[in-house]
């Protein structure tokens, strides 16, 4: 079990890797907000997953099928039998959950401390308040200029995932584990 969460962790390292640009990242606020607005009212949370695996570049595809393929390879044959194929973990609902969870460890704190202006104006005044703050945006865009990532793409689809989970569930179900936590699983 432990081997799952490294693997998965080695595979949203190369993902960031991959995706990280050395020029200058700029994300166009209108045109993003039409994106999350139509994914948000005509896509299933799994669609979004899709539509992120498939913004990504053959390159971040590649990495994570060749961290997947060498790291199954270092198992006994047993154990790697019973886990998905590198292809598998290449399909874009898959590609897309990986890049979803990569960025998780910068935008937790953003959106999940109960300290952080995001989370107390999201519990005392509501979505459609935070929305109208455009919080979301400004956390996510600020994440991924931070990691050098700068496609509006991703950035509209983890926009789009978040509002429709609600911080609540976000702050549950995607909160980082850390190395240490994966040696107690």
């Amino acid at each position: 079990m432990q081997f799952i969460y490294l693997l998965d962790r080695f595979s949203e390292e190369a993902s960031l890797c991959t995706l990280k640009s050395y020029y200058y990242v700029n994300f166009n606020e209108v045109e993003i907000e039409e994106i999350v607005i139509k994914l948000v009212q005509e896509s299933s949370n799994e669609e979004i997953f899709s539509e992120l695996g498939g913004s990504t570049p053959s390159s971040t595809k590649d990495m994570i099928f060749i961290v997947y393929d060498y790291s199954t390879k270092l198992l006994p044959a047993s154990e790697s039998l019973a886990l998905p194929s590198s292809g598998q973990k290449i399909e874009d609902r898959e590609v897309g959950h990986t890049v979803f969870n990569s960025v998780k460890r910068v935008l937790y704190n953003s959106l999940c401390n109960p300290e952080s202006e995001i989370y107390k104006a999201w519990f005392k005044n509501g979505l459609q308040y935070v929305l109208n703050k455009k919080y979301i945006y400004s956390a996510v865009t600020v994440c991924l200029i931070h990691l050098g990532i700068g496609m509006k793409m991703i950035a509209a689809s983890i926009i789009a995932l978040i509002m429709k989970f609600g911080i609540e569930v976000y702050c549950d179900r995607y909160k980082p584990i850390s190395l240490m936590e994966i040696r107690d699983k």
